[in-house]
């Protein structure tokens, strides 16, 4: 419990010190250099921007719906974004976008794995340390990994619908797309599912071979005879009550790796969320 508090800790550590206020990354369509500005001004067809820079200030046609659409509905003027570039040879607006603080992202990523939580414990009498318990009662690796990425995706998620509504209202609540290599990992695909119900299957089998038989009456009950008791971390590198497996324990390495770029890549992504009609979560 110690390491994994320590881990989160150097995870949030970590996420706080990245710098994503201007960052050339974008969380859908190509990649974009964003340059913060203030809008000072927006008519049906054209956007006056004041650029934080160099505090210039610059006039932008409106040149499509989707632009006059976002310009319309900005709700945080002071924390626009643009991005620039060349049409025709001549300078246009690409894009629209809004400037996230790390500080509301953070709260916002953190409220939803807290709303997370309380609904698991509202629903699961056990709680979601029930989810990863295999039939033997002790904890399954491939479980818990799918859970991760499956909170993971719900943060991320959940996270970029109120940053999308925040930024541009209701308008924008939804046409977030989710990458199919995620929803794989975390459970919410037919090929999961029925790689899963394999699994399972074998799982049970293995755990009915491992029932012991009962004792004849009055026969007192060994050590050996209790069922086992669920233990973490030991028991996702383990195979039943064998030795460490070296297969396992790199399967985990790499998924806690896997998970903390991901979310560290999400968190960077949310500093500028981009005011169009579909967007997608990073792959």
């Amino acid at each position: 419990r110690a390491a994994v508090t320590a881990a989160m800790a150097m995870l949030i550590a970590t996420v706080l010190s990245i710098s994503s206020a201007r960052a050339a990354d974008c969380c859908s369509g190509p990649e974009r250099f964003w340059q913060w500005c203030a809008v000072t001004r927006v008519t049906p067809d054209s956007i006056v921007v004041r650029l934080v820079d160099d505090g210039m200030t610059r006039t932008f046609a409106l040149g499509s719906v989707p632009l006059q659409s976002a310009a319309v509905s900005l709700r945080r003027p002071s924390d626009a974004l643009i991005a620039v570039g060349e049409v025709g040879g001549a300078k246009s607006l690409l894009a629209l976008g809004v400037r996230v603080s790390r500080g509301l992202r953070l709260g916002v990523m953190l409220g939803v794995v807290a709303a997370l939580l309380v609904l698991a414990a509202l629903l699961l009498s056990g709680g979601p340390r029930s989810l990863a318990l295999d039939e033997d009662d002790r904890y399954s690796s491939s479980k818990c990994q799918m859970m991760v990425w499956f909170g993971v995706l719900v943060v991320a998620y959940s996270a970029t619908l109120v940053l999308r509504w925040w930024a541009g209202g209701a308008a924008f609540v939804g046409g977030v797309d989710v990458p199919a290599k995620l929803l794989i990992l975390s459970g919410l695909s037919a090929l999961t599912f029925a790689t899963a119900r394999t699994i399972r299957q074998l799982k049970e089998n293995r755990a009915a071979a491992r029932k012991p038989v009962p004792a004849p009456a009055g026969d007192q009950k060994s050590d050996k005879d209790q069922p086992p008791r669920p233990r973490f971390p030991a028991d996702l590198i383990r195979d039943g009550s064998g030795p460490p497996d070296l297969g396992r324990f790199q399967m985990i390495v790499v998924t806690m790796l896997a998970v903390v770029v991901y979310v560290i890549r999400v968190f960077a992504c949310l500093g500028q969320v981009e005011l169009v009609c579909t967007t997608s979560l990073p792959d």
